[in-house]
């Protein structure tokens, strides 16, 4: 969880295409859970697209995933992972997809809607780690992080799908492909520019020689 020794192994890889074949950027890390699920959620932070809404005083930046949704996942992959053997967690992000890799087998008689459409008590693989990982608020113990997770993706149209291997499991959740892929800096505005900003969301119409009139 939090040794300077510990011997998880996070990869990050992006690809040209939707086939694990031509690498576009990739990177690996060994460290402590609470350090590689920062370091994956940072990596799929600046690979998602974002679009940008105005709101009544400033501008809201929307990931094309939900980044809680993505979060849910990342943390539910070293939570459940095989610790057995040293566990290598996977990110692959692709042009129409985003795939994390657990490398702990999914319980044979269940799927993922299975916790979203029944309640289902959580499947504890690794108590200790997953107890830390509930106390520190990062996971619900009780099996309702699938449901949560389903809730955010459904109101945006987000399209999920899961495939069971010999070695793992794999959660797919489909791209939106809109906006800019990375997030806008948080350039916070001037008291001027919030006023200007209040008048055009008022008057979208408004020219700038009428802005000027305003005592701003």
């Amino acid at each position: 969880m939090f040794g300077l020794k510990a011997n998880v192994t996070l990869k990050l890889a992006s690809f040209a295409t939707d086939e694990k074949m031509t690498f576009l950027d990739l990177k690996e890390y060994k460290d402590n859970i609470y350090n590689l699920v920062n370091a994956a959620i940072e990596y799929v932070s600046t690979k998602i697209n974002w679009r940008v809404e105005i709101g009544q005083r400033k501008r809201i930046e929307i990931p094309e995933i939900p980044v809680r949704a993505l979060r849910e996942m990342i943390i539910n992959a070293f939570a459940h992972a095989n610790y057995e053997r040293s566990p290598e967690i996977e990110i692959n992000i692709h042009p129409n997809k985003i795939a994390i890799f657990n490398p702990g087998t999914f319980p044979d008689d269940l799927i993922p809607q299975d916790f979203i459409d029944k309640n289902i008590s959580s499947i504890k693989r690794n108590p200790l780690i997953l107890d830390v990982l509930f106390r520190c608020k990062d996971v619900e113990k009780s099996g309702t992080g699938f449901r949560g997770m389903n809730e955010l993706c459904k109101d945006e149209k987000i399209r999920l799908d899961y495939d069971k291997t010999p070695y793992g499991f794999y959660f797919t959740f489909y791209r939106t492909k809109s906006g800019s892929n990375k997030p806008f800096e948080q350039n916070p505005l001037s008291i001027e520019e919030e006023k200007v900003l209040l008048i055009l969301n008022s008057n979208p119409k408004i020219t700038k020689e009428e802005i000027a009139f305003f005592n701003i």
